[in-house]
């Protein structure tokens, strides 16, 4: 996406109806958004404090996880329990605060009784994002990201009709509400291999491939080595005793 920005408007439609060709799409909110590191950043109030949240495809789960207590005024929020999140690839759980039904809101729109997670690590000290939000979003909504007005566009899942103007995309899930796509890819001219990868609205990349020990895809003789970032797994996080 660098340079001129083409336009781009993308809708995931993660709770998919039939609906009537007819059927008039029922706007329920406008939401200001910008683009970041080719990430698109929302604004979020937790509490008292209004941060910049990551759209992540890849939280499966009602809520937000933010990145540090140093974000929030953990005192809002007496519920708070000691908790676990899993780490991502082999790496180790982190720890963190849970209140099952917090809530939050996104300008006049509220979620009442979605979670809230706060790392309790230094992990991502520094970031210039605050955490991130996913299902609460793409799975009640259908979702329009359209970059080039610096909106998110939330419609009516069961009355949306995508007009003709948009391509789709067949999508599957495994086991959770995280969306994968078959793709064919060839790295260096060989002849092109089928591949399944999961759609990361948090990832500034446009195709991500994980290097094992044996591939199907051919490795580029350019491939260099570089630091994507640090991860989490986003699964439920296990709540233990209360404990600020």
């Amino acid at each position: 996406m660098g340079g001129a920005r083409a336009a781009m408007a993308i809708v995931l439609l993660l709770m998919l109806a039939y609906v009537p060709a007819a059927a008039q799409n029922r706007l329920v909110a406008e939401i200001p958004i910008e683009l970041a590191h080719n990430k698109t950043i929302i604004p979020v109030t937790v509490g008292d404090s209004t941060l910049r949240l990551i759209l992540d495809t890849g939280m499966p789960y009602d809520g937000v996880l933010v990145f540090g207590t140093d974000r929030v005024d953990v005192r809002r929020f007496p519920n708070l329990a000691r908790a676990q999140i899993g780490g991502a690839g082999q790496g180790s759980a982190s720890a963190a605060l849970h209140d099952p039904s917090a809530g939050f809101s996104i300008g006049s729109l509220r979620f009442d009784a979605h979670p809230l997670t706060i790392l309790t690590t230094d992990a991502f000290n520094g970031f210039p994002t605050d955490g991130v939000i996913g299902y609460s979003l793409l799975g009640h909504y259908a979702v329009e990201l359209d970059h080039d007005a610096g909106v998110m566009r939330l419609y009516e899942p069961a009355t949306f009709t995508p007009g003709s103007e948009w391509a789709s995309v067949d999508t599957h899930f495994r086991g959770n509400q995280v969306p994968w796509v078959d793709f064919r890819v060839s790295t260096a001219g060989e002849p092109a291999v089928q591949l399944a990868g999961y759609v990361d609205c948090a990832s500034g990349e446009a195709l991500e491939l994980l290097d094992r020990e044996v591939n199907v895809f051919r490795a580029p003789a350019t491939t260099g080595e570089r630091l994507l970032g640090r991860g989490l797994s986003l699964t439920m996080p296990l709540a233990g005793h209360p404990g600020g």
